[in-house]
């Protein structure tokens, strides 16, 4: 019997419909495959590695043929295939994608990560906005408690809106990519890549976070709380830079917990030091300069000072560096790409 056959009898024997319930099947196939190879002797084991690859490629022909519609009959044999030894597995060949075939993939994935999150229940969505609305109160709680009525010319509350709804969206983007699971049903769909799913779940933390920040700036506009948008093209692009960064920095958080499982104990403990480093709850004009400079080699600090600065009328910084920001994004995001693609089987 073809390895084909033996998954397709494993599926129909299970019963399963959706592409989780095949995930479960599929991986049960390969721990049984691999915990009879354990049992052979050594050189044995090694000659015998092959007949793993040749199961993925049956998983692979038989999700392509699910996808296409059709699923082949037992009797066919299995079409050619490219084998990447790297990989484990086995990818049919096809023609490279184009780019606008990409975003018809990513945009799917997006509103997939979304209604997912959606369906956690409509607690984890107030939540979502709870959340920053307590880091808000704890910084407006703390400058009245020191007496302030205004933070370098800049009214506290819309302050504390800006900084706290950045510094969430970045927080939870490169927490969930750097520890959160991947659904291997979908990375057996062609094209789509375990990079892929991660970069379409920072683009829904993005986009929920960024209309949870409109949503409270607007609500104090209508209270006659908030303060007018200098440069929105730049709050725009600075946004952007900072969720860049956020999921670059969970690539390679997630690169380094592949090798060592334990750091991802702690991963939200990393959380805890870039709130205080970040200009979350300051400026960098409150330091004094020996403790000023050293914290604006922080390209997360730089990103958001500046995400104020372009925002309030009544502030400009001439500390930060948007430009010292955005190469240090680019820089994280081509070190996490290149550190996923050495170790992409890991990861």
């Amino acid at each position: 019997m073809s390895e084909y056959d033996t998954v397709r009898r494993a599926v129909e024997a299970s019963g399963a419909r959706t592409g989780k319930e095949r995930a479960v099947v599929y991986q049960g196939l390969r721990t049984q495959r691999r915990t009879s190879l354990r049992k052979l002797p050594s050189r044995v084991a090694a000659s015998a590695k092959n007949t793993v690859r040749s199961l993925n490629d049956a998983i692979r022909s038989y999700e392509l043929d699910l996808v296409a519609g059709r699923v082949r009959d037992w009797s066919e044999k299995l079409p050619a295939a490219q084998i990447d030894p790297s990989l484990d597995t086995v990818t049919n060949a096809a023609p490279p994608a184009p780019p606008l075939s990409r975003l018809r993939t990513l945009a799917p994935l997006t509103l997939r990560t979304l209604l997912l999150l959606r369906r956690a229940g409509p607690a984890a969505s107030v939540w979502i906005v709870i959340e920053p609305l307590m880091q808000i109160g704890i910084i407006l709680a703390i400058y009245l408690a020191l007496g302030y009525t205004n933070i370098v010319d800049m009214d506290p509350l819309p302050f504390a809106v800006v900084g706290t709804s950045a510094w969430f969206m970045f927080r939870m983007t490169y927490i969930r990519c750097a520890v959160g699971p991947v659904d291997e049903s979908l990375i057996l769909i062609p094209r789509i890549r375990a990079v892929d799913i991660l970069a379409c779940r920072a683009l829904a933390y993005g986009v929920i976070y960024t209309l949870a920040g409109i949503a409270i700036l607007t609500f104090l506009g209508l209270l006659g709380l908030g303060a007018p948008v200098e440069r929105p093209v730049d709050v725009f692009f600075t946004w952007c830079v900072i969720l860049v960064m956020a999921f670059s920095f969970g690539l390679i958080l997630r690169t380094m917990c592949a090798y060592v499982p334990v750091l991802q104990r702690g991963v939200p403990w990393t959380a805890r030091l870039l709130i205080y480093s970040s200009g979350v709850l300051f400026v960098t004009e409150q330091l004094p300069d020996f403790i000023a400079k050293p914290m604006l080699l922080n390209p997360l600090l730089n990103a958001l000072q500046h995400l104020r600065s372009a925002y309030f009328t009544t502030y400009e910084s001439h500390d930060v560096s948007l430009a010292y920001a955005t190469l240090s994004s680019m820089a994280m995001l081509t070190l996490g790409l290149i550190l996923y693609a050495a170790n992409r089987r890991k990861v």
